[in-house]
């Protein structure tokens, strides 16, 4: 589960499958029966986006207050672009708040894959991050990609027959 900021940055890449680097990540979260929020999907572009194509962001991806009960934004970029992140990550909480999807975080950060810090621009609070190898949501990822490699391959060739065999 997400229960902190630094949760959000670590499960950017297993949800994903790569490490994201210079861009927008948006977790599409759904109401479950109980009334929690689960992660629908993430979705990822690149930070040098404008501010209009964010603005357009709900009705490019076909977003529905329906189907999207609520939306997690992060920013993974380098120093020099923290700017105009943050006026992407504006443009997109008011689009999706015009869509009646409510943003619930906005996180900023520079790396997902080394310890470093979290910056939530809405409350100005911080704090540490941790790689995303070390995240609860790359564990399901590890062990199929351990499983698939343990698997082992098969012995026979596609199209060979077996050897006949002699009667005596």
């Amino acid at each position: 589960t997400m229960r902190t900021p630094a949760d959000i940055v670590a499960a950017a890449a297993a949800l994903l499958g790569f490490a994201p680097t210079n861009s927008i990540v948006a977790y599409m979260l759904r109401r479950d029966s109980s009334g929690g929020l689960l992660i629908r999907c993430a979705i990822r572009f690149d930070i040098t986006v404008s501010t209009a194509q964010a603005a357009n962001f709900p009705a490019t991806c076909n977003l529905r207050s329906a189907d999207n009960h609520g939306a997690v934004l992060l920013a993974v970029c380098d120093d020099i672009h923290n700017r105009h992140a943050l006026a992407v990550l504006d443009s997109l909480r008011d689009a999706l708040t015009a869509a009646e999807i409510p943003v619930i975080h906005r996180i900023m950060t520079h790396d997902v894959t080394a310890e470093g810090q979290w910056f939530d621009p809405d409350t100005g609070r911080r704090g540490p991050t941790y790689p995303y190898t070390d995240s609860l949501y790359s564990a399901p990822s590890a062990f199929s990609a351990a499983s698939e490699s343990a698997t082992p391959a098969p012995t026979s060739k596609p199209n060979s027959r077996p050897s006949p065999q002699r009667r005596r």
